[in-house]
């Protein structure tokens, strides 16, 4: 018993210590809720954060949705550390990893092109542009009105293109009144949008070098609005309109729980796949037009999807095997081997044992063969009695208990050669 504690105690702490480091290395947890800054209400984004809402609330999760006035205070919200959204919708363009070091893009969503309605009475020129053009171009501190004032102010100086800060219904009816010549949205295809694209006096225009900005940006592309696409049968558009497009972005806190990026990343192939007016099925949720890293839990996402586990367990049934898997490490990697090469062990060193006592037989032996005299052979006679007697109280463990009776035989039998004369001096001669 003494040799399997002596043998197994050292492996078993060895295995103890391999669970701490693994526990200490594991990921906690994933929480039961996040909170998600969404946008205004009744716009796209947050309705889209009710169909995330929805679709993590089948695995368990809480989604706090978020209200705010759009892609700015969003951005503002998700860069702090106290009090933190955990994930928001992001308009492409308005935030930076140099600004933002401690945000991640999970996925860009669907495009949000950039329509660029001018009254007919104001055309732009082709040298020229929207030069002395008065523009709507969003409500102050916008999304919109953010990307909008940087693409302006790389093709015009300040004074030469004359900015207004409305958007929505305010800027469609300032457009209308001819308060402004044009208004540009930033979005999908809105009950604004679709009411001007059927209002006389108002044509959608192609923003001035649209072919061109995507290649300085990468969040910008170019997506074209085919003929007749809005109405066939009142050909809305008339004619193909080249339209510049940035993206909505689903951008996380960099601490986000790798279980909970990859739910969100299901929810979004789920609500964001099937494709629309701008995209093909299967062309988002995607890795490209972010402003922000793609975070390694979402790049492995889109590698390789789902986890096997998260494929065919509910969510928390998969989280929790995973987890076990990790702790599960240090018995693949350090118990496994030892119950391989402890038994061995623990054989070699009870027989050691054992062995030991015949180099004490066999010198017994050795003596009584050299000895001349009874008194030496009764010398060696009481050595092998106190021999005996020591092997008789040795504790092996009871697998081994034969080999130890073997020893007393072995024992008994020399000290009956001894006895009967046939190991001594004279004998030998």
């Amino acid at each position: 018993m003494r040799d399997a504690i002596k043998i197994y105690t050292p492996f078993v702490l060895l295995v103890i210590v391999g669970f701490a480091i693994a526990a200490y290395f594991i990921r906690p947890a994933p929480p039961s809720s996040i909170r998600m800054a969404t946008g205004a209400p009744g716009g796209a984004y947050a309705a889209f954060g009710e169909q995330f809402k929805a679709a993590l609330a089948v695995d368990g999760i809480d989604v706090e949705l978020i209200e705010t006035s759009g892609s700015l205070d969003n951005l503002g919200l998700l860069s702090r550390d106290d009090d933190k959204i955990d994930v928001a919708f992001l308009q492409g363009g308005i935030g930076n990893k140099d600004e933002h070091p401690n945000l991640v893009s999970l996925a860009s969503l669907y495009p949000e092109p950039l329509w660029l309605f001018v009254r007919t009475d104001k055309r732009l020129s082709p040298s020229r542009g929207l030069a002395e053009f008065r523009i709507a171009i969003g409500a102050k501190g916008s999304g919109t009105s953010v990307l909008v004032e940087n693409l302006l102010s790389l093709s015009y100086d300040d004074d030469a293109v004359e900015r207004i800060y409305l958007g929505g219904a305010a800027a469609a009816k300032a457009l209308l009144a001819g308060d402004v010549d044009a208004a540009i949205y930033v979005g999908g295809n809105t009950p604004v949008i679709q009411d001007l694209m059927t209002t006389p006096g108002v044509d959608l225009m192609p923003f001035p070098r649209t072919e061109t900005f995507p290649r300085l940006y990468h969040f910008l592309s170019v997506e074209t609005l085919p003929e007749g696409i809005i109405d066939l049968k009142k050909n809305i558009p008339p004619r193909l309109v080249t339209l510049l497009s940035t993206t909505a972005n689903l951008v996380a806190h960099e601490d986000l729980h790798p279980a909970i990026a990859s739910l969100l990343l299901r929810a979004a192939s789920k609500i964001h796949g099937g494709g629309g007016l701008f995209s093909a099925p299967g062309e988002f949720p995607s890795t490209r037009y972010v402003d922000f890293p793609i975070s390694d839990d979402a790049a492995r996402y889109f590698e390789k999807g789902p986890s096997f586990l998260q494929r065919y367990l509910p969510f928390w049934a998969a989280n929790l095997v995973q987890r076990m898997i990790v702790m599960l490490i240090p018995i693949a990697t350090l118990l496994l081997p030892f119950l391989k090469f402890a038994p061995p062990f623990l054989r070699w060193r009870v027989r050691r044992r054992i062995y030991k006592w015949y180099e004490n037989v066999r010198a017994a032996e050795t003596a009584a063969r050299a000895s001349s005299s009874d008194a030496e052979r009764a010398s060696v006679l009481k050595t092998l009695d106190a021999l005996q007697a020591e092997v008789g109280a040795l504790e092996v463990p009871l697998g081994y208990t034969d080999q130890l009776f073997q020893l007393r035989l072995h024992i008994q039998f020399v000290r009956r050669l001894i006895k009967n004369g046939e190991l001594s001096a004279e004998a030998a001669s």
